[in-house]
């Protein structure tokens, strides 16, 4: 996979593909975190390290989506009250 974080959506997510690939006897290979080595513990932990930053990076970008969605219906809306009063 290109990019882990693309691959999961929260960290809870990451343990569980982690998991069930380990599983399967299978690994991960991350093309841009080469240096990852799913087979160790330590590796695993990083993995899901990564995976707890990509769900906070996703909940970030979800947080400033939503101000910058109320701060353009404020902005919609005093435009259409200044268009409509009598000029």
């Amino acid at each position: 996979m290109p990019e882990w974080d693309r691959a999961t959506r929260s960290m809870w997510d990451g343990l569980q593909i982690i998991k069930a690939v380990i599983d399967a006897g299978a690994t991960i290979k991350v093309l841009d975190r080469s240096y990852i080595d799913l087979a160790t513990p330590m590796g695993r932990g990083f993995m899901a390290m990564m995976s707890a930053m990509a769900e906070d990076e996703r909940l970030r970008i979800i947080k400033r989506t939503h101000e910058g969605r109320q701060i353009a219906r404020r902005t919609s809306e005093n435009r259409i009250i200044r268009s409509a009063a009598p000029g």
